[in-house]
């Protein structure tokens, strides 16, 4: 039993109150000429005080419950816009910081490249995904050619948006020739460990 009351005290007490209130409200406030004609103006006598009682009980119940819910809401929203604040912050350090190496990885995706196939004991995959930079957008693959991973659209768009952080290691890549000037020893991600 007492399950159940605790159950019900906190998921439906609202809106039982709300009911109680808007019920007691009516019985105290509608016209008199309207509590005649429904014949309650003898119970309304005779329990007003009850019914009052129950009137000021359930309105202050509904508006506790409003502005605890209000108050939960508030605080949910400052922590989820806190908890974004403070992503975007590590991902601004983390593409503030990237190394000549991951680059070099990240280079392809700014060309239009859409996939590229990262083996699983690379180790500066394993970096880029752990910093959620690049993610592994299909579960096949196999140990020689590795899986497809993808660029987060957010590291590409701040790619996008500050070339400097790629720059200062490879300088201007304005053209195709640009690029592939980078990788005339061959890409980093296709050397063979053995």
């Amino acid at each position: 039993m007492p399950d159940f009351f605790t159950t019900f005290i906190k998921e439906k007490s609202p809106a039982f109150f709300a009911v109680v209130a808007l019920f007691s409200g009516c019985l105290l406030y509608l016209p008199q000429t309207t509590k005649v004609r429904l014949g309650l103006d003898e119970f309304i006598l005779q329990h007003n005080s009850w019914i009052g009682a129950a009137f000021l009980f359930s309105t202050v119940s509904v508006l506790v419950s409003f502005f605890v819910f209000l108050s939960k809401f508030v605080r949910k929203s400052y922590r989820k816009r806190e908890r974004t604040k403070n992503v975007e912050l590590t991902q601004k350090s983390y593409m503030e910081n990237l190394t000549y190496t991951e680059i070099l990885y990240l280079i392809p995706f700014l060309t239009g490249v859409n996939s590229i196939n990262f083996r699983q004991q690379d180790g500066t995959r394993g970096g880029l995904e752990a910093k959620d930079i690049i993610y592994r957008s299909a579960n096949m693959g196999n140990v020689l050619t590795g899986f497809a991973y993808n660029i987060q659209p957010w590291a590409l768009e701040y790619l996008n948006n500050n070339p400097e952080l790629y720059e200062r290691h490879v300088g201007k890549l304005e053209t195709p020739d640009d690029v592939k000037r980078l990788y005339r020893d061959g890409k980093p991600w296709e050397s063979r460990p053995w």
